[in-house]
């Protein structure tokens, strides 16, 4: 019942992200946990858009171009829908971003500091 769950569901899909890089079967608990946090909606769960972000970083990594895109998209959703939030702005950026490159327009993909 705690407000806080999605928060620990994240943690633990962060611990599982960071250790995928150097085992690839952590990437299927990874995944498992950024989608458990998606099972409660924002605005009460305020790191929402960001469980979107990351899920598409570990589609990615698996292999799923168009689960990563529609992870991203989400994300960008959530950061103009909830634009109020600490982050959602930046958020949202990134995910354009990464979008941009991952459809092979790095052209389009610029950072925050125009770069």
């Amino acid at each position: 019942e705690s407000r806080y769950v999605p928060e620990a569901y994240l943690a633990f899909g962060e611990m599982f992200f960071d250790e995928g890089a150097q085992d690839p079967t952590k990437w299927d608990l990874a995944l498992a946990a950024y989608r458990k946090v998606l099972t409660y909606p924002p605005p009460h769960n305020r790191v929402y858009g960001y469980a979107c972000y990351k899920l598409a970083w570990v589609l990615q990594n698996q292999g799923d171009r168009a689960g990563a895109i529609e992870a991203f998209n989400r994300a960008i959703t959530f950061s103009t829908e909830y634009a109020t939030l600490s982050g959602s702005a930046k958020l949202g950026d990134a995910a354009r971003v990464d979008i941009a490159a991952l459809e092979g327009e790095p052209s389009n993909a610029t950072h925050d500091d125009g770069t």
